[in-house]
Order: C-alpha cells, then sequence, then structure tokens
C-alpha cells in the first residue's frame, strides 16, 4: 500500500500517511536531507514533542517523526479529529515495533537508518535492533525507562508499585501511575520551560493533553515496566561496531526516588 502525502512544501517538508496491512495508518513528517534519522517519541506518543529538534537537525539529516499506531494523527481515518481520536484496543511493543519497522522500510530501504527514542518507548528502539539490525545504524536512548536493568530489590518494588497502580479495583488508570512517576522526575522549572515552547502551543492548539503524564494504556506501560532487556543479544549485535552500554538515567532517578522511599518508611516504622 502506498502513502498518500499531504503535503509537501519547498523546503522538502512532507507530511504523510503510510497505510499498515491492518488497516492503521501512521502519520509521519519528514524534514531536511541527509542521513536517515527516526525519532520515536516517548510519554507524549506523538511527533508533535520533536518538531523543534527536527526542525535544528534538518539541516544535516532527513528527519523523521511520528505519532504511534492509535494516538494524535496516527489512525484508521487519517481525516479524524484528533483531539477525539479513540484508542479502543491497547498495543504491545511487539505492535509498535512492527509499526516503527514497516516505516523504516518505506522510509530507507536501502539505507541504514539511525533511530532515536525517549523513555518509555526504549523497548521499541531496543526490539527494532534485535530484529533487524541490517535496518539500523543506530540505536539513541534518551533517558530510557529499562528498570529491569535495575538492581532485583529495586527493580521488584518498582513493578509491585506500578502493579498496585493497576491493579486497584476503584481508580483502575494510568493516571494513578502518573500521579506516582511525576513528581519524581519533573521539576517545576522544568514545566515552566516547556509552557513556552512551540510544542506546548501545538499541544494546545489541537486540544490535546498538554502536560508530561504518560499516554500508555496501563497495561501497555505495565508491559514496559516487566520488559526485560537482553543484554547479551545486544552485545552480540553490537560486536563489530562500537557498544556503550549504561545503567538508564530514566529508570536510574526512579529507581532511587523508590529505594529511597523504602528506606524511609523503614526508618520511620521504629
Amino acid at each position: 500500500m502506498q502513502p498518500t502525502p499531504t503535503s509537501q512544501d519547498s523546503n522538502n517538508h512532507i507530511k504523510s500517511h503510510l497505510p499498515l496491512p491492518s488497516g492503521v495508518t501512521l502519520y509521519y513528517e519528514i524534514r531536511g536531507t541527509g542521513p536517515p534519522l527516526l525519532l520515536i517519541p516517548g510519554a507524549h506518543a506523538t511527533g508533535l514533542i520533536y518538531e523543534s529538534l527536527a526542525e535544528a537537525l534538518s539541516p544535516r539529516f532527513r528527519v523523521t517523526l511520528y505519532d504511534l499506531r492509535g494516538f494524535v494523527r496516527s489512525d484508521p481515518n487519517p481525516n479524524s479529529n484528533p483531539s477525539q481520536n479513540p484508542r479502543s484496543n491497547p498495543q504491545t511493543i511487539e505492535t509498535h515495533t512492527g509499526d516503527a519497522l514497516a516505516l523504516i522500510r518505506h522510509l530507507s530501504p536501502t539505507t541504514p537508518i539511525t533511530v532515536f527514542s525517549s523513555s518509555s518507548t526504549a523497548p521499541i528502539a531496543l526490539s527494532l535492533l534485535h530484529k533487524c539490525p541490517q535496518h539500523i545504524h543506530k540505536v539513541i536512548l534518551h533517558e530510557p525507562l529499562l528498570f529491569s536493568l535495575l538492581p532485583p530489590a529495586i527493580f521488584t518494588a518498582i513493578n509491585r508499585l506500578f502493579t498496585s497502580c493497576i491493579r486497584n479495583p476503584k481508580h483502575p488508570s494510568i493516571h494513578a501511575i502518573n500521579r506516582t512517576i511525576l513528581p519524581l522526575v519533573q521539576r517545576p522549572h522544568g514545566w515552566a520551560r516547556f509552557t513556552r515552547t512551540r510544542e506546548h502551543a501545538r499541544f494546545r492548539e489541537l486540544r490535546l493533553p498538554s502536560d508530561f503524564n504518560l499516554r500508555w494504556d496501563v497495561n501497555e506501560f505495565l508491559e514496559v515496566v516487566e520488559w526485560g532487556v537482553d543484554v547479551e543479544g545486544l552485545m552480540k549485535v553490537g560486536e563489530a561496531g562500537d557498544t556503550r552500554m549504561d545503567l538508564p538515567d530514566g529508570a536510574r532517578v526512579i529507581g532511587a526516588a523508590v529505594e529511597s522511599s523504602a528506606v524511609e518508611s523503614e526508618s520511620g516504622a521504629g
């Protein structure tokens, strides 16, 4: 199935939808020229969050940003109102990985592409590296939520915390998780800076939630939390190249906060 461009300006800024065999369409934009670069959105699940970054990189890269399946402009009906986009069926990491791979094969079938992901979509980027290393030039993970790399005790505590939020019979929603996570990773000055950005204005323009909250379905996010990093497999993939693996910042910040809370609770119990 061929994509249908919705617009293309004199600066080679392309806006289009890629139809998938499942009937879903992925909304994507391309800016600039040069080596291919794919930006996978994090918590917001929409490429809107990357518009300024894509513009800054466009003189040196052919930058693609997109909305994950079922979010904002990626919908079975490309003409639907993005502020009313329903998400009736939770997706899996495997599904999102397949979508990203379809986009990569369409955008850069012969040239390996650099993939950048942020926060909760790190499993998608790493799954791409496992599934199709021949299509991937480099993977860049920004503050990835890879909890399985944390010490077992902290990982178990985090898993228990998020699971209790999700399984709460009175309020089983992603909102409880957001109330838990955001105080650990968001600071007032960071939020104040975000409200002055073009991205924040675009969210408000489209009547989308403009906060830092996760947009995942609760079961989707639980899969992210429990997703195990195949370190040995990654090392095999990187044997022929330059591979560096560090404990991810996003997971470290949350893990440290959970561990600190546990210590304080134990100290206060006496």
